[in-house]
């Protein structure tokens, strides 16, 4: 069974992009939350329905988790489960071998990408706190 998740973040976003691409999907479970720390129950929700065999389908990584830390918890739970994912914008499908490679590129880069920019943040402060008395 293909189980799509879909999420915006703010109001400005339309989720119905989201659903259209998500329309071959068996059922669909979306959200619109707003902040990095806020919980995503339809998230939960989606995770605790999918079963062995079944597909998770959602447009892109970022959609699907807030963090890298988060994207790897669930990619965590996916396996334990036997569940693959399909991300469309990134052509990640995780029942092959070059799908799953790619979805472990994606994780490590932004996973770098992640560190680097509380690398530039820190940096940024430190020289604030250096110019300002």
């Amino acid at each position: 069974m293909r189980v799509g998740y879909a999420r915006v973040s703010t109001t400005e976003q339309n989720i119905e992009a989201q659903l259209e691409r998500l329309s071959d999907c068996e059922k669909i479970f979306s959200e619109k939350k707003r902040g990095s720390l806020v919980e995503c129950p339809e998230l939960a929700a989606c995770l605790e329905y999918v079963r062995q065999g079944d597909t998770l389908v959602v447009t892109r990584l970022d959609r699907l988790a807030r963090s890298v830390t988060h994207l790897c918890a669930i990619a965590d739970t996916l396996r334990r489960k036997n569940v693959c994912l399909v991300v469309l914008d990134q052509a990640i499908d995780t029942s092959t071998p070059t799908g799953k490679l790619l979805f472990l590129c994606a994780t490590r880069f932004s996973n770098v990408s992640q560190h680097n920019a509380r690398t530039r943040v820190k940096s940024t402060k430190r020289a604030w706190a250096w110019q300002c008395p």
